[in-house]
């Protein structure tokens, strides 16, 4: 439940509030000298003299001078701190989407959100203007959750939680005012989270292949982004735009060439009790262009608040040729016999090659002839054709090699013993 002050203070409020409206409607002539304008932009909040809605190297007892203009008349406001992981939690969200419809609803939801903290509570209301003048102190929040403390854990600020949060909410609508709530960033944290980091599936591949990613095992610094991005959408009360996802290989030289992906990058969740750092999974293919070393970059690109930002991580990874090869003896049409028939192959990124046998008695399943040699002449083997039935057949190369396996064309020889 809310401190009986809470109650206590909104039920005069709501007096006053009464009391002025009759007031105003009461006295036509003062009422045309005092009915606000309608503001044409909404409600419009400074934070210790900045439009932007972020504070910086605060602590514990800094005091933050929040300014509005632009609100309706005689309008009672509750400002109070909130962890950032309010934004992440589902049970947050009819608070965050506007689906409180009484104060008793409100007061039940906020009493059981543990990311709220209640005694940094204040209730100012605007003036017959529409303006607001208030002096919030940032509290010390550590709650039952120590998830949700404040300042934030160090695992949460590198998960895109950055700081904590001064809410402002309508005491009549019983809504957030995005315009009056603002983030504060302690005082030792980073502007912006360390970069995030980047594991392969695999060290080496080959072309065509799919490489998967994942974060590096033990690591502590995350994909911030997509934390930031989800909170946007949750404060904004929008799906939003999730941040875009681009995968390069650069080799040696500097050439970068564009991969396909699916990667996806999830943001961090809490669930009131359990919170969890955001993750990167999905894989890239990797183009027939490419071989040799090469480095991997990753990039989480977005524009939040109108500001351009981006995640970024690289891993290295080989890539091996395919190997290629080439039947060069017996030519086309040979006829062989014999015990001693030689076999000579070219292969390119090759360790080993093999001869095989198509067709004849072997069908489509094939026949192993035997492992080749490596020489200076090329990769020979020296063939006992009475080991295999008479009759005509496909002869192939098969090279074996980092980057898999290939085979040549066939050619055709017939074996008469």
């Amino acid at each position: 439940m809310l401190p009986v002050r809470f109650s206590k203070v909104f039920v005069a409020m709501s007096v006053l509030l009464l009391c002025s409206i009759a007031f105003v409607s009461l006295d036509a002539t003062a009422g045309a000298a005092i009915a606000p304008q309608a503001a044409s932009t909404g409600p419009q909040c400074t934070f210790n003299g900045s439009a932007l809605p972020l504070v910086t190297g605060v602590s514990a007892g800094s005091k933050i001078a929040i300014s509005c203009k632009g609100l309706p008349p005689l309008h009672p406001y509750l400002f109070v701190g909130t962890s950032l992981l309010l934004g992440i939690d589902p049970a947050a969200a009819p608070l965050l989407s506007g689906q409180i419809v009484s104060l008793p609803g409100l007061i039940g939801l906020l009493s059981a959100l543990p990311e709220i903290d209640l005694a940094s509570e204040a209730l100012p209301i605007s003036d017959l203007s529409g303006n607001l003048n208030l002096t919030w102190t940032v509290p010390t929040f550590q709650p039952l959750d120590p998830n949700a403390s404040c300042p934030p854990t160090q695992q949460e600020a590198n998960s895109g939680l950055i700081g904590c949060a001064v809410a402002m909410i309508d005491l009549t609508s019983f809504k957030p005012v995005a315009a009056g709530s603002g983030v504060f960033e302690y005082s030792g944290f980073p502007f912006l989270p360390p970069n995030p980091t980047l594991a392969l599936s695999t060290s080496r591949a080959v072309p065509n292949q799919t490489v998967s990613v994942s974060d590096a095992p033990g690591a502590t610094t995350y994909w911030w982004l997509s934390t930031l991005a989800a909170l946007e959408a949750a404060l904004g009360g929008g799906a939003g735009s999730p941040p875009t996802v681009t995968v390069t290989l650069v080799d040696p030289h500097g050439n970068v060439v564009p991969v396909p992906s699916n990667i996806h990058v999830a943001p961090a969740t809490y669930n009131g009790s359990t919170f969890a750092p955001p993750t990167i999974s999905g894989g890239f293919s990797i183009p027939a262009t490419v071989a040799g070393p090469e480095t991997v970059n990753v990039q989480v690109g977005g524009t939040l608040d109108g500001i351009p930002l981006s995640n970024s991580a690289s891993a290295p990874l080989f890539i091996d040729t395919p190997p290629t090869t080439n039947v060069l003896i017996p030519s086309n049409g040979a006829t062989l016999s014999g015990t001693g028939a030689t076999l000579d192959a070219s292969a390119s990124n090759a360790s080993s090659v093999e001869f095989w046998l198509f067709g004849g008695s072997y069908g489509l399943s094939g026949h192993l002839v035997g492992t080749a040699t490596l020489t200076y002449y090329g990769w020979i083997y020296s063939w006992n054709t009475t080991t295999v039935p008479n009759g005509s057949y496909a002869l192939l190369s098969e090279a074996f090699g980092p980057g898999g396996s290939a085979f040549s064309s066939h050619l055709s020889i017939t074996v008469t013993n």
